[in-house]
């Protein structure tokens, strides 16, 4: 690492910085270069200052990330992607041994956050992303967490991607995936979110929703998009209707080309009418090319508003689905 630093001392005007080290990026190229974790050494020597970067984008092991963090020092405007796809091999009792390590690491991801958004100033990301990580493979439960000033941003200011290699077999435990989402979702910068965009399967698992939710109290909109599973709505329904204290600004979610039968349907509103009686107000569904509907609009417009005493009602100028029956 000290060569690292030494290197970008020397380029004090340097506005984008990438070092792509990850393990599959590797694999992806002819060299024969093929670097274990423990080849990324503490640096020792003084920080470099890089007051003009603009995109720090850096894949290597969490440690080395939270090193390198260290010993520079950047703007707060710096957009910040970060990709470990070393500290976590799918082995879970692997994935346990290093978790504790693995979270003290993303601290210093946590502390560029804090300098681009003070906690006094209560701001932060307005939109938060749970994905898949493009360059992993999905069964592995791979995490890639984005943060938006707004939802409509094609580029995020930040981005945390923690998945494992390709060369292993296995996939995170949804213990490890919580603790994660827990951490990195905590941050101030996260935490102030008022809109939430997953197509991540592992919601499927309703305790990951409460993780997710009460971590992000300021949510109003909710998006599941395509590649979540019909599960994530039931999950999703579960978790708000035994804790219906999370999230109490929820006002409108957005299903996007998934399956919407009548059973999940009604879990959805049977959620928004145990949220109801807890006090908290409607929630406006909008629904674009979903799956399984089996009525019409109408049709569905009604069995939803009987359903949920009219705690959540069809957003009439969103709904765009295919009845099959």
């Amino acid at each position: 690492m000290n060569s690292v630093i030494n290197s970008l001392s020397s380029m004090p005007s340097l506005e984008v910085f990438k070092w792509c080290m990850g393990q599959n990026t590797i694999e992806l190229t002819d060299s024969p270069i093929r670097l274990p974790d423990t080849m990324f050494l503490p640096a020792t020597t003084q920080p470099a200052a890089l007051s003009s970067l603009r995109i720090l984008h850096v894949e290597c092991p969490m440690a080395c990330i939270a090193t390198l963090m260290s010993r520079i020092l950047i703007p707060p405007s710096c957009r910040l992607h970060v990709i470990d796809d070393y500290t976590l091999t799918g082995e879970t009792d692997h994935d346990r041994g290093v978790r504790d390590g693995l979270l003290v690491s993303l601290g210093a991801v946590g502390c560029h956050l804090s300098r681009m958004f003070p906690d006094h100033w209560n701001a932060g990301y307005n939109a938060i992303s749970f994905e898949y990580h493009p360059d992993s493979m999905r069964h592995k439960g791979a995490l890639h967490i984005i943060g938006r000033t707004d939802r409509r941003d094609t580029e995020p200011m930040c981005s945390v991607g923690l998945y494992v290699a390709d060369q292993h077999p296995g996939s995170i435990a949804d213990d490890i995936i919580s603790s994660l989402l827990r951490r990195v979702l905590q941050w101030p910068a996260m935490s102030v979110a008022s809109s939430f965009k997953t197509n991540h399967e592992c919601l499927a698992n309703p305790t990951l929703w409460i993780t997710v939710l009460s971590c992000l109290p300021h949510v109003r909109q909710l998006y599941l998009e395509e590649d979540a599973t019909l599960r994530a709505i039931a999950s999703l329904s579960e978790a708000l209707k035994h804790f219906p204290v999370i999230v109490p600004a929820l006002a409108s979610i957005h299903l996007n080309h998934m399956s919407f039968p009548p059973s999940t349907q009604r879990s959805l509103a049977e959620a928004a009418k145990a949220r109801a009686v807890a006090g908290h107000g409607k929630i406006a569904l909008a629904i674009e090319r979903c799956l399984d509907v089996e009525v019409g609009p109408r049709a569905l417009h009604d069995a939803i508003r009987n359903d949920s005493g009219g705690a959540l009602y069809l957003d009439p100028p969103y709904y765009d689905i295919s009845v099959t029956r």
